[in-house]
């Protein structure tokens, strides 16, 4: 019996996993054209009630704009008790774009149904937005944001691109976000010097009711923009007694070994009843930093290395009732997953592994944001999503197309990576003389209009131009044409460019290595495979960009150390 129970808890390892995570998934923004990839089919995540459920998808949302970079998120209440994520966005895969803003969507549910996506007034401007923090207070919303400097940019494979930040802007709402005032500079570029400045983590308070913005600096773009070196990766907080009027600053002590940027920041009691603010910061050595203030977050202890991992990337920490901490972060010194939660009772001295909100091993889930739901008792991450460039399929042909079925003619056809995008229609085309209409073959299912509406420029318009009007298609999306693999197309990745390497599966130093356009090709296509290059997991770069995604846990639950696996 014992065996028997063994053996059906392996075979049911998946679902029953699924049920005991007791964690709620939704996309909050999905890339439209991330769903051209079939193997980015969502099979579905552990709900609070123990069900599966899928997450919602391009086959029930419309998705308008079409953004292929989205980025650096953030969460809040608006006065009228909806929730608000924020996050940086643009039209082309790769961040740094002059049309990169702010875009936000609302729930009205706790984070079960999100409204369209929409852009930030003000935001959309010819410079790049970043990094968005929000903050309700008094029925006021307080936004914040870096835009960046005109000079502070290079051009790339991918075109003229800016460096992250510049001059950090505020601004507030007085009715829910409908209106804004206009935005104008805390902190500007030119400011010591001249070098950008950036936030992205909420923030805190101190004993005397003063907010604190974790903030820092970081240089980008040419020598004009390299003035102040000894600044760069320099982090602190911004400090305000008058909501936002007046700001002074505090800086940490520069650790010389590294960078730290994108800080975090919370407040709790220690034990002997002082009210500590506690910063934890992203490096380049593999682990994070922490930093501590006694006295309201005017001057901070030497940073010194925490308990857990970083692979140079953002995390985020926030304070939960009975003086717990919570922070979101990856759980590896070189890769941007798994996405863990951890909680910490003695101001992040100590952190107990509490939740595993993702963990697959060619994806990355990054760039958390933290939310302390108060109604729902729960605590809401919001992340980054991407996955390694794939191959998308350019041919009209599928092989296993059932030919048996109903035969009808048509002037129009989807060609098979849209097909199998929307999980829809699998067919065979096949052409007479040069005047003669596609025949058709196969199971045809109507697309939904979301899917028909991310789809709807793959479609083919003529038999003379079957595959030119998709390959064209993808090629202004910035494709780039895999050489080694005839019929297929490689997706951007967030640079908007790609460098191939072709391996030959001969022995070490018989490889041979060809870059896209360049370079001589190996003397056999046979056993050939495609090979990243320049792509490292601690680095967005060399990723595809599939949205913004939320998750929430019960907060007992998560304290408690309930929530599978951890």
């Amino acid at each position: 019996m014992i065996l028997c129970l063994i053996l059906a808890l392996a075979l049911n390892g998946g679902a029953l996993q699924a049920t005991a995570q007791n964690v709620t998934y939704r996309w909050v923004y999905r890339n439209p054209s991330s769903i051209l990839d079939p193997a980015a089919v969502d099979y579905g995540k552990g709900s609070k009630n123990g069900t599966v459920n899928s997450f919602t998808s391009a086959l029930d949302k419309n998705y308008q704009p079409r953004l292929r970079y989205n980025h650096m998120a953030t969460l809040a209440h608006l006065p009228n008790g909806s929730i608000i994520a924020q996050w940086q966005a643009a039209r082309e895969w790769f961040e740094g774009v002059a049309d990169q803003a702010i875009y936000y969507a609302i729930t009205d549910d706790h984070g079960l149904t999100w409204g369209p996506t929409q852009v930030m007034p003000g935001t959309e401007r010819d410079l790049p937005a970043w990094g968005p923090v929000l903050h309700s207070a008094n029925g006021t919303m307080h936004l914040w944001f870096s835009r960046s400097h005109q000079p502070c940019q290079w051009l790339s494979e991918s075109g003229v691109c800016w460096a992250p930040g510049g001059s950090l802007m505020y601004q507030t709402s007085p009715d829910n976000g409908t209106t804004w005032t206009n935005a104008t500079a805390i902190d500007s570029w030119s400011v010591e010097g001249g070098i950008a400045k950036l936030a992205c983590n909420g923030l805190s308070y101190n004993a005397a009711g003063e907010w604190l913005l974790p903030y820092w600096r970081e240089l980008g773009g040419g020598q004009q923009c390299q003035k102040v070196p000894k600044l760069h990766g320099v982090a602190g907080v911004l400090i305000t007694g008058d909501q936002g009027k007046t700001w002074k600053k505090a800086d940490v002590p520069k650790d010389n070994s590294t960078w730290m940027i994108e800080n975090a920041l919370a407040g709790y009691t220690d034990a002997n009843g002082t009210q500590m603010q506690m910063q934890i910061f992203r490096t380049r050595t593999g682990t994070s930093l922490q930093s501590w203030s006694s006295d309201g977050g005017y001057n901070w202890t030497v940073a010194v290395n925490s308990t857990l991992p970083n692979p140079n990337s953002r995390m985020d920490v926030i304070a939960l009732p009975d003086n717990m901490l919570v922070i979101a972060f990856n759980d590896s010194p070189n890769r941007r997953s798994p996405l863990r939660l951890a909680v910490s009772r003695d101001g992040g001295l100590n952190w107990t592994r509490s939740a595993l909100i993702e963990d697959e091993p060619d994806g990355s889930f990054h760039y958390p944001a933290l939310m302390y739901d108060a109604v729902q008792d729960q605590v809401m991450v919001i992340y980054t999503v991407s996955y390694p460039p794939r191959l998308v399929p350019i041919s009209l042909l599928l092989p296993g197309d059932d030919t048996s079925k109903i035969t009808a003619s048509s002037t129009a056809a989807l060609s098979p990576a849209a097909a199998l995008a929307a999980n829809s229609t699998r067919f065979v085309a096949a052409t007479g003389n040069a005047t003669s209409s596609i025949a058709v073959t196969g199971r045809r299912r109507l697309l939904s209009p979301a899917a028909a509406l991310a789809l709807g420029d793959l479609a083919y318009t003529a038999p003379g131009t079957m595959g030119a009007h998709y390959v064209a298609t993808l090629e202004n999306q910035g494709y780039i044409r895999a050489p080694h693999k005839p019929g297929y197309m490689l997706e951007p990745d967030s640079r908007g460019y790609r460098e191939l390497a072709l391996e030959d599966g001969l022995e070490d130093g018989a490889t041979t290595f060809q870059g896209v356009g360049r370079g001589k090709a190996a003397p056999s296509e046979e056993g050939r495979v495609l090979k990243e290059r320049f792509v490292k997991e601690q680095s967005n770069f060399g990723r595809v960009n599939y949205g913004m995604r939320v998750a929430w846990v019960d907060r007992k639950a998560l304290v408690a150390g309930q929530i599978f696996p951890k």
